[in-house]
């Protein structure tokens, strides 16, 4: 964090997030976005959490592929190990990983995710509850520690 504070810090990884995004045509994101929901992606997916839990990389992520019901949501995974956590406790800053998440939220509505997410691992939950439904508004808790992040 080389003498920046964790919010200075969390506020610049946020930023970052909003300046990729916005690098990128929107009917770019919004077309790869819509990807995410095809049989193809999903069939992949479905297949690495599957390999996940093989844990042949070891600071990589270990996740389950959930069924949507196709009502409250078309897909989702449930993340058991956190790549960027793991990576962050390594560098001596897992205080970080939780101002990670919100960036998220960026993602979701560019691409047109509609993510829900109630838990984080990075906040200490036993997992991240990612939901998908495709054009859905997004819904991610953020704990109130995190609001100045992600005012816009």
């Amino acid at each position: 964090m080389r003498g920046k504070t964790v919010e200075e810090t969390s506020e610049l990884v946020y930023e970052i997030g909003r300046a990729f995004l916005k690098s990128s045509p929107a009917f770019l994101a919004r077309f790869f976005g819509g990807m995410n929901f095809s049989r193809f992606y999903l069939g992949r997916l479905r297949k690495r959490a599957a390999e996940s839990h093989l844990r042949q990389y070891p600071d990589d992520y270990v996740y389950n592929f959930v069924e949507g019901d196709g009502k409250t949501f078309d897909y989702g995974v449930d993340y058991l190990e956190c790549a960027s956590c793991k990576f962050l406790a390594k560098q001596g800053a897992p205080e970080l990983a939780p101002y990670l998440c919100p960036v998220d939220i960026l993602y979701s509505d560019a691409l047109g995710w509609g993510l829900m997410r109630t838990q984080t691992l990075a906040e200490g939950a036993p997992k991240c509850d990612f939901r998908f439904k495709k054009g859905g508004k997004t819904k991610v808790a953020v704990p109130a520690s995190l609001q100045n992040v992600i005012g816009d």
